[in-house]
């Protein structure tokens, strides 16, 4: 599982797949997973793909899957467009290592493939959905047992797989 000349190894495919053999013609590696054992093509990011999405592989841990996020977002993608509900000026970041002020109901725009791909959530992204969720709550008057239903719970899995409100 070593190259000869181009492109030297990945450290995050050897690190979570086994590369199996090389098609001589097409010169990419077929590779396993080491948490699921499918066989994939060793391009055009199927590895990390393959990790990105909750769908894909049950067994990946989250740490590895927010890896293959974090790839994918680098290579490019789609833009996120959102708006700030904040109160306050808020501190966005767009970027992994860019931040930018944006007032109160100002559009923010991000780049990337996050924008695509269902992640585990950051203890302050979580921290901000669930006051987020509150606030919905207590504005609509809707009693805090429905936090508890099995459909709104359901709804949420459709939305945001890695969000897992509290109760």
């Amino acid at each position: 599982s070593g190259t000869k000349g181009g492109h030297p190894e990945d450290k995050f495919i050897t690190e979570n797949f086994i590369m199996k053999e090389k098609n001589k013609k097409t010169r990419h590696w077929t590779v396993e997973c080491k948490y699921c054992s499918v066989l994939l093509i060793h391009r055009d990011g199927h590895c990390p793909k393959h990790f990105a999405s909750p769908n894909e592989c049950h067994n990946v841990p989250k740490d590895v899957q927010t890896d293959a996020n974090n790839i994918l977002m680098e290579r490019g993608g789609g833009v996120n467009i959102a708006v700030s509900d904040s109160e306050d000026d808020a501190e966005v970041t767009a970027h992994p290592k860019k931040k930018q002020k944006v007032a109160a109901g100002k559009a923010i725009i991000t780049t990337g493939m996050g924008s695509f791909v269902d992640r585990a959530l950051t203890k302050g992204e979580q921290d901000s959905a669930n006051t987020q969720l509150l606030r919905w709550f207590i504005h609509g008057n809707i009693p805090f047992n429905q936090a508890d239903s099995h459909f709104f719970r359901k709804w949420v899995g459709n939305i945001c797989p890695s969000y897992s409100p509290a109760s």
